[in-house]
């Protein structure tokens, strides 16, 4: 695993730890309403989230909500950035031509610049037509909302590499359990950021070899 022979995943949990170890970080489990439940009720200032919640969050929040970049774990690094997530659009190719052709009508309605424009206004999400924001609405909308422009400027000044193309795994439901595993571990001292790292890439190629292995 990369994460392991690059020495990225080490930092990664070696900073999670200090963190918490300092205070300024806290454990608030593993489930998104748990966190958020944890930020909307004033125990802590700051959470990383998705864009999606966005929009609600700044209308039923009793406070003033700001926006702020990703931090990187190394500031130095410059092959870093931000990827994009779900909320993905598929057609299968089941060979009725009319279930087809009813199925990109509905693509090419969803993702036109008018539509996606008011996904993402009404939500947060990502507009995946970039003619989107071109969109006279969608441009008032950013001028009013200025929030909604964090995410985007800093996906538009993330590189485009192997680290930010986005996650490819038939694992990755998998992955993510084992990764909540070893943080939850890592912050209550029963694996040091090591073990964590070595138990992570040990659980993670082994479920990538029996994928591999179902797939052939």
């Amino acid at each position: 695993m990369d994460f392991l022979n690059n020495g990225a995943g080490l930092k990664i949990f070696e900073t999670w730890k200090k963190l918490m170890d300092s205070g300024y970080a806290a454990n608030y489990g593993s489930t998104t309403a748990d966190t958020q439940t944890a930020f909307f009720s004033g125990q802590t200032a700051m959470i990383i989230e998705s864009t999606a919640i966005l929009k609600n969050a700044t209308a039923s929040s009793d406070f003033e909500i700001g926006t702020g970049y990703l931090p990187k774990i190394d500031a130095a690094a410059a092959d870093g950035g931000v990827i994009i997530g779900g909320a993905s659009l598929w057609m299968m190719d089941n060979k009725d031509e009319a279930r087809k052709n009813a199925a990109w009508k509905f693509i090419e309605f969803t993702t036109a610049p008018e539509s996606q424009a008011t996904w993402s206004m009404s939500t947060g999400y990502f507009a995946v037509n970039p003619e989107a924001y071109e969109t006279p609405a969608m441009k008032d909308f950013i001028a009013q909302n200025p929030n909604f422009t964090t995410a985007i400027n800093q996906l538009k000044a993330t590189p485009v590499n192997g680290y930010t193309a986005g996650v490819l795994s038939g694992v990755a439901t998998e992955s993510r359990k084992l990764f909540n595993e070893a943080m939850e571990k890592t912050y209550d001292g029963t694996y040091t950021p090591e073990q964590a790292v070595n138990f992570l890439a040990e659980k993670v190629n082994a479920a990538i070899a029996n994928y591999n292995s179902s797939t052939k």
